[in-house]
């Protein structure tokens, strides 16, 4: 695969793939009827924190870049969870909620300490 006139490493190709499935599955997981509602007050902030956290992970190694050039990860990702909002919201039995976009943003901030903190560790 070609990038820039350049080869991109196996690797990079991998996660891309790997970011790409993982949306698709997100999103469907979002989009399909919940049976139930089991489980603790605020689980679905948790779900959606951690999930834009993994997310925002994936999404850096997929798409390696120095730190000051993440703002098209955090608009894209941002952007998709309108997407996700908008669509739940129009669904009829799932519901748009203002606190599920907190969640995301505060869960792309997690992404982005714990990357920012596992490579500090790792190098050094």
């Amino acid at each position: 695969m070609y990038f820039s006139g350049r080869t991109l490493p196996r690797t990079t190709i991998v996660w891309r793939i790997f970011f790409i499935f993982s949306l698709i599955t997100v999103m469907w997981l979002a989009l399909i009827p919940m049976g139930g509602t089991g489980g603790f007050s605020g689980q679905d902030k948790l779900a959606h924190l951690i999930i834009f956290a993994s997310l925002f992970v994936i999404g850096v190694q997929a798409f390696p870049c120095q730190i000051i050039r993440w703002l098209p990860l955090y608009l894209g990702l941002f952007l998709y969870g309108v997407l996700m909002e908008y669509l739940q919201g129009k669904t009829g039995y799932r519901s748009m909620e203002v606190w599920d976009l907190v969640a995301d943003c505060l869960g792309l901030l997690l992404g982005n300490f714990l990357w920012v903190f596992y490579v500090k560790k790792i190098s050094g």
